[in-house]
């Protein structure tokens, strides 16, 4: 069904407690005609477009039940009573709203080259009622956490596996840091910013130290935290700590207080240090 919309804000969904979903406001897309999409499901999706990207849309927009799945897998119920979606040629003039993932409509060309993408700003719907903080020292949470789901969906998918996508991110840092521009391969689409790659790594170290069962648990945790003050780098660094099993801090300030840049995460350290023992 195609709609003739202007743009009032979109409503902001007031929190609740995780066992509640979060309900979503109405949001009006951008002047223009747009289309409406809905589809069915444990989290019922609804996308609006332009009319003239219906088909290159809904090839590019195919997979996201399957991100829904993954990303409800390995983080939690989804925050929200329902995903929306909006691709817009100017997502400034679509006003920011918990529980929205809005995409430049320029990165819609029905091949899947947005998934990084789309995963990314799916992936935010978990974290950004309660990790965005104030502090400039907090902004690299939610990124962070968007970037590791993302590589959790591509690994998902078939494409790359979360350690081959660490170690490329760790080889473009490593070059950045020394003004070499390496070309490393990433998700599709995915938003280049040295502060979620950074903070990326930093999780995989961590899933490496803590173990698949009690990071995923820190993951869901995170999804969970409430926005009056826990969404800071110290409330995360407490958060760890009660899912660790002996002191990080020594890990946790390498990535997050040294201004180099560690060694890249390996999962075999941590064998060989259980080896030992």
């Amino acid at each position: 069904m195609s709609e003739t919309r202007t743009a009032p804000p979109v409503a902001d969904a007031p929190a609740r407690g995780p066992a509640h979903p979060l309900p979503l406001g109405q949001p009006q897309p951008p002047l223009g005609r747009y289309l409406r999409c809905r589809t069915r499901g444990p989290v019922p999706v609804t996308a609006l477009f332009p009319a003239a990207l219906q088909q290159r849309a809904l090839a590019d927009l195919a997979r996201v039940p399957a991100m829904l799945a993954c990303f409800i897998e390995r983080l939690g119920p989804h925050p929200f009573d329902a995903c929306l979606l909006v691709i817009a040629d100017d997502p400034a003039r679509v006003p920011a709203s918990p529980g929205a993932a809005v995409l430049r409509s320029d990165s819609i060309d029905g091949s899947g080259s947005c998934d990084g993408a789309l995963a990314d700003a799916i992936a935010r719907q978990w974290f950004a009622r309660g990790t965005e903080g104030a502090d400039a020292r907090d902004a690299w949470l939610v990124p962070a956490l968007a970037r590791y789901a993302t590589w959790l969906w591509c690994e998902a998918a078939g494409d790359m596996t979360t350690d081959a996508l660490a170690a490329a991110e760790h080889a473009r840092l490593a070059g950045r840091s020394a003004g070499e521009p390496r070309d490393a391969p990433e998700p599709q689409g995915a938003p280049t910013d040295p502060r979620a790659g950074r903070g990326a790594l930093l999780l995989h170290a961590l899933r490496i130290e803590l173990g698949d069962v009690r990071f995923f648990e820190l993951l869901q945790a995170c999804s969970l935290l409430h926005p009056t003050g826990a969404g800071t780098t110290d409330g995360f660094r407490e958060l760890v700590g009660a899912f660790a099993e002996r002191p990080v801090d020594v890990l946790l300030d390498a990535w997050l207080v040294d201004a180099g840049l560690p060694p890249a995460p390996e999962r075999r350290r941590r064998a060989q240090r259980r080896h030992r023992r």
